[in-house]
């Protein structure tokens, strides 16, 4: 269980680092972090979720500036 947290950890740390650099979009940062991070599928609806959420932050900052 501790591993899977770490793991969780390290994707949403991937996926920030994705959507910050304008690397991609919330569906593909949310699919590398999977498969980098070998995380079992059913994780995918979440982080997908937390990347987008990552993106909307992301486009509000950018418009506020």
């Amino acid at each position: 269980m501790q591993n899977l947290k770490y793991r969780l950890a390290c994707a949403h740390s991937l996926i920030e680092d994705f959507i910050g650099s304008h690397q991609g979009g919330p569906e593909f940062a949310a699919r590398y972090a999977l498969e980098q991070l070998v995380l079992p599928y059913e994780a995918e609806e979440v982080l997908l979720e937390y990347a987008k959420e990552c993106e909307r932050q992301l486009m509000r900052i950018i418009k506020n500036n």
